[in-house]
């Protein structure tokens, strides 16, 4: 991690400044949101699930995710993940919410009561 960390931290920096960005725009998972279960949270559920988020978090760097949607037939949230600048937290913010006036705030998730 000693020398990776800081090739991503920097990878970060060069990608920001080469193409002027406030903000990099992905999906936050690679799927739709699987049901809450205990085989969710297993490896290789879990590997798969946070492998998009999981450079952001190594390099230390601003991130958030946004809900844009919910899926047709699952009612499933479906999101965008921002990711900003080296000490770029303001500006992410800034981003965050200038996508929530687009995209709109998502309705609460329905309430389960375990049953």
């Amino acid at each position: 991690m000693r020398e990776e960390r800081p090739a991503l931290q920097q990878l970060y920096r060069d990608v920001f400044a080469q193409h002027r960005l406030d903000g990099l725009v992905y999906s936050t998972m690679p799927r739709l949101a699987i049901e809450a279960n205990e085989a969710a949270t297993s490896l290789p559920n879990l590997t798969l699930l946070i492998q998009n988020m999981s450079p952001s978090s190594v390099a230390g760097v601003p991130s958030m995710s946004i809900p844009v949607s919910l899926g047709k037939t699952s009612g499933m949230p479906m999101s965008i993940c921002i990711d900003g600048m080296e000490n770029g937290d303001r500006r992410l913010l800034s981003v965050g919410m200038a996508l929530e006036k687009v995209f709109g705030r998502m309705p609460p998730p329905p309430r389960v009561v375990p049953g």
